[in-house]
This record gives structure tokens, sequence and C-alpha cells, in this order.
């Protein structure tokens, strides 16, 4: 994908774009228009080779840090438009070349593993072998971290001028209004949290001020992108059998362990385990976790547990013909893990998950230090590296093969440490306000402890706050209760459904409290307890009636929604004066469900917690 042939097709471009940025030089150097052209056309083609070379190959977690060829083992990917309770038709990816230019603001968002990056990388090849109008420009969004103090353009810009010297940011900005750029920001939710709403405001900003350049943004899910108006978020589907064979097929492996995979399949594995199949990333643990056990976990943290133990035996096992592979560090299974888990869990808290090699050291001193195993440093990053695969070099750096081992090794340390330190630690996680499975692990590693240190006194709390609220008869502010609203709730119309949000919360226990609640439900799959399935047709129909002055005909506030004149994202202020027409929406039963669950589920857990007690006392008593 790196060859002539898509800098060949670029080649038009190239000279366009370098004799508009020449042309539209000032000052001194507008003197030397046909120099500036020369060196803008010669610099874009390194830039574009460059950027071609470095994205065609890959690193799988099969092979470890042996680089692949990306079009050898990309799958093609599917994408679906989130419609609140719907989804629209799946896209397939290399259809974005032609609704790229009608959707220029897009959010790619899915879950850890789901191949986000790469199919921003099969876009930007796309973009770059298919087309002659815009020059794709790819941007990962992670390296924007050391440069706390540039803007998103500076940034661009000086990865640009590695290539051209003396390109500015008011010439990036030229092509950007012109429409000369495909923007590609990849990893949006490894931005530093702290400086995550900046750098949103930057791309919400970019949006609005060049209208006529595509950017395409990747992310795992964020409620933040409800406010992007500019952008349409579409979301990574989920993996297809086909696809799932697909990718068997192309990865390699042992040809034996492929084929029990793919016959484990005709036999209804992707039924039987449907949850992990989904994921590529998973799919490929799952085949390297066969390889070893010849079976497969029904538990994710125990998937985690098997794939990280076939990664580490994988080095000990006597090869064919005697050989065996020398590790840098001689240290049981459980210690290795243990001390693992220590590095990755001080990275998780500073939010790192790129290193440079004496950072990595730093952090396994550290590490090391705590954990008290004796081992060298060097050794220890060495194997992290070459052996058990759970980093990765990245030219200079250090990063995680993948951060959902970062997340595995975090789950795995909270689980083990005492509660009260636990509970001192859970709200700094919590605020953070990541859709990452840290929660749900830990929960599964040690129900004991998760249920009565964290789960219940949640639970307690949400039945106090809402006790007294009676949903059928006043969902909005059973709402505003549970969701800490602070001031007027506001709703979203978007494609003839209402989406809530709760306006800004009161305080930073509020903002824990909400997250607590997000992460609480997942865990015990509350929200799927509350849907209704007639929700879509019941707003459609709430909404019709708004719409033609049925009901709050003379409510200015619906006025935009009624005529089209903007975007039906406009947000909409309510209050518990509303509570006549908004029974009639699908929030009043979601409420009604949402308190009923939640007193059983607090009962529930209240009688396991209580039972375990009684259990332990009886045997302490023994």
């Amino acid at each position: 994908m790196s060859d002539l042939i898509s800098l060949t097709k670029m080649a038009p471009l190239l000279g366009k774009l370098a004799g508009s940025l020449a042309e539209s030089a000032k000052g001194p150097a507008a003197k030397k228009k046909d120099e500036l052209k020369v060196r803008f056309k010669v610099g874009f083609d390194e830039y574009i080779s460059q950027q071609a070379t470095r994205y065609s190959n890959v690193k799988t977690i099969i092979g470890s840090n042996i680089p692949i060829k990306f079009k050898d083992v990309y799958v093609n990917l599917y994408v679906a438009k989130y419609m609140h309770n719907e989804k629209s038709i799946n896209i397939r990816d290399d259809d974005f070349l032609r609704i790229g230019r009608g959707l220029k603001r897009i959010v790619f968002t899915a879950t850890a593993g789901a191949e986000k990056s790469m199919l921003m990388r099969s876009l930007f090849f796309l973009f770059l072998s298919e087309q002659t109008e815009r020059l794709p420009v790819f941007i990962e969004l992670r390296d924007i971290n050391d440069y706390p103090d540039s803007s998103i353009l500076e940034f661009i810009k000086d990865k640009v001028q590695e290539h051209i010297p003396g390109f500015t940011v008011d010439q990036l900005k030229y092509a950007l209004k012109e429409g000369m750029i495909v923007l590609f920001l990849d990893g949006y939710d490894e931005i530093d949290h702290d400086r995550r709403r900046k750098r949103a405001l930057e791309i919400i900003s970019l949006a609005g001020c060049y209208d006529e350049s595509i950017i395409f943004v990747s992310s795992r899910p964020d409620e933040a992108f409800t406010a992007w108006e500019r952008f349409t978020n579409y979301q990574l589907s989920a993996f297809t059998e086909n696809q799932v064979r697909a990718l068997i097929q192309k990865i390699p492996s042992d040809e034996n362990i492929k084929a029990l995979f793919v016959k484990k399949l005709d036999t209804g594995l992707y039924e039987t385990h449907k949850e992990f199949l989904v994921n590529p990333l998973l799919t490929l643990m799952m085949l390297i976790t066969l390889e070893q056990f010849a079976e497969i976990p029904a538990k994710i943290h125990l998937f985690y547990e098997y794939a990280f133990e076939a990664l580490f035996k994988r080095h000990d096992v006597t090869k064919s013909g005697g050989f065996q592979r020398k590790r840098h560090v001689s240290v049981a299974l459980d210690d290795y893990r243990r001390l693992f888990s220590y590095f990755c869990t001080i990275s998780y808290m500073k939010e790192a998950f790129r290193f440079t090699e004496s950072a990595a050291l730093e952090t396994l001193s550290k590490s090391i230090a705590s954990s008290q195993i004796d081992v060298k440093k060097e050794d220890m990053l060495e194997d992290l590296v070459q052996c058990t695969c759970m980093l990765a070099k990245d030219g200079l750096d250090y990063v995680f093969n993948h951060r959902s081992f970062q997340e595995y090794f975090v789950a795995y340390f909270f689980a083990r440490i005492k509660v009260e330190e636990f509970e001192r630690v859970a709200p700094r996680l919590i605020v953070r306000g990541s859709r990452d499975h840290v929660f749900l692990m830990m929960s599964e590693m040690n129900k004991e402890k998760f249920e009565e240190s964290w789960a219940l006194p949640q639970l307690n709390n949400l039945c106090e706050i809402t006790k007294d609220i009676d949903p059928a008869a006043n969902p909005i502010g059973f709402l505003k209760a549970i969701l800490r609203g602070n001031g007027n709730m506001e709703l979203l119309l978007v494609s003839d459904a209402f989406v809530l949000t709760s306006g800004t919360p009161g305080c930073q226990d509020d903002v824990i409290n909400r997250n607590a609640r997000i992460n609480l439900y997942d865990i015990y799959d509350m929200f799927g307890r509350m849907t209704d399935d007639r929700a879509a047709s019941i707003d459609k129909l709430i909404l019709k009636k708004i719409r033609e002055r049925v009901i709050l005909k003379n409510d200015r506030r619906f006025n935009h929604y009624r005529t089209g004149e903007v975007k039906a994202t406009l947000p909409i202020p309510i209050t518990e004066a509303d509570n006549e027409w908004f029974k009639e929406t699908t929030w009043k039963q979601h409420c009604v469900n949402e308190k009923r669950e939640l007193f059983r589920l607090r009962a529930e857990v209240s009688e396991r917690v209580k039972q375990r007690k009684a259990g332990l006392a009886s045997i302490l008593d023994f």
C-alpha cells in the first residue's frame, strides 16, 4: 500500500496543493513562488511516502513484534449510524469514500479491541489510492500529549514541517479552507483526560472554521460526543462470523490451531462465545488460548488470564529441534503477573499509555520496589517486549500491545488491595469516566469485596435519593435526582427520538456519582432490563404531535424543531412543569422500570452480602 501507485494517483493533487500554497505566500517568500512550488511538491511527496510506509505495517498480538503487511491481515469492517434505540443499515468501510463527501464530520466509536485504528488506516489508504481531490493526513492524537502547549493545528504543522522546512500554520489553514485535506484524528480517548476538553474544543473549532475539509475522529465511546453538533456518530459494528473466519484465515499462525478454531466455529462456537468473537482482538486472543489450553473460558477476566498465561508459557515450552527461548528474567508466573500489575496500575492512574525508554524504566523501578520482586528493570522491560508481548516498540517509544491488557492487570491489582484502599481510590477511577473493563473485571475477580465495599453502598445511595419520588407521576424529578442534574434537564431531538441530558453536575461528587451509576448498571446489565422495545414508536408519535402543534402548540422551545431551521440537536431545557406531556413519552416507563430494577437489585445484592457475612462468621467461629 506504500508503493508508487498511490503517489502517482496523488501527483495531480500534490501539484495543485503545492501551487496553491506557493501562490498564497506573502511577504519576501512571495518573490520565490516557483521555488516554493517545487519545495512543496517534493516535501508533500516525501510526507505521503513516509506516512504510507509507516501505516502499511501493523503488529498483532499473534505476531508479537514482527511487522505484518496491513493489507495481508485486514478484514473489512462495517459501521452503523447510532440513532437512539435504532441503528441504520451497516455501511462497509470502503463505501466511506463516497459517503465522506456528504458527511464531512464523522466520529467512529467502539470499545477496546474493535479495530478503530485499523478502520482509520483503511480509510486513509482508501483516500490515498482512490481519489485525487484531498490530501489524507493521519494524526495519532496520543502523540499530542507530549506537546501540551501546542494547538492541534500547530502539531499538524510541525509534522508536515519535518518534510517541508518553513511550512507554516497559515499555509495549513489555507489548505484546510480550500478543502484539500482529509484529517484522520485517531485515538481521541488516548488524549490525557485533563486536556481532553481543550482538544475537543479545538476539533469542534476546526469543523466550524474549515467547512470544506473532511475530519474523521476515532475513539472509545464518550458522552461528550453528544455535544459535537457538526459531527455524525458512527459505531463500529460487531464482528460477524464471516469476518471471524476471514481474520483467522489471514492471520499468520499455526495452521493446525487455525483448523481447530474453524472446526469449533463449524460446531457453533460463534453462538456460544459471541460476546468475545464480536471483537477482533478477543478473537485473536481466543486463538492464543486455544493453542495453549484447548478450551475457552466464559468470563472476560478469565479470558485475559488464560491469554496472558498462554503468552507467558509460549516462550518457555521446548520448541521443535530442542530449542528453548531464553527468558530475560527468572520469575514465577504469579510474581511476574503481580509485578506487571504494579506497572499497569501506576501508568493507568497517570493515564500513560506510551513511554520513552527512561519513563518505562522509571515505572518499572517503582513497580519493583513496591512489589518487592527482585529483577533488573532493564531485563524485565526486554522480557515484556520480546517474550510475553505485553509491550511493543513503536519507533523509539514503548506502548501496550493493547490497552485492554493494561485494564486487566489494573483490575487484578485492585481486586487484591485492602478494602479501605480500594474505597479511597474508587472515586479517582470513576471520575475519569472511561468506559473500560476495569470495574467489570474487578467485580468478577473479587465479587465479595466489590459488592460489600462498593456496589451495595452505591445502590443504597441511589435508593435513598429516589425512595420518595413516584416516577410514574414525576419522571423528570426522578431523572433529576438519579442523574444529579444541576438546574434544568435538556432534551436533544435526534432522528425523531428524545435523547436526555442532565446538564452540568453540581459538584465533583455529582460527577463521581453519575459515572458510578453508569458503571454499576453496566456490570449488572441494568440498562438491558430497563429498555422498552416500543420506545422508538412511542417517541415518534409524541414528536409528531409536537411538530404538528397538536400539543405544546405555543411552546417556543420547539419552534426550531418544527421549522427545521437548525439542526435537530439543539438542546431544549425542560423542568418538572413539563411532566404532563413528558409522561406520554417512553421516558415515563423507563423511569418506572429503573426504580423497580434499582430496588430489586439492591435487595438481591444486600441478601448476598448478608449470606456471605453469615457464612464467614460460621467458618471463623468453627
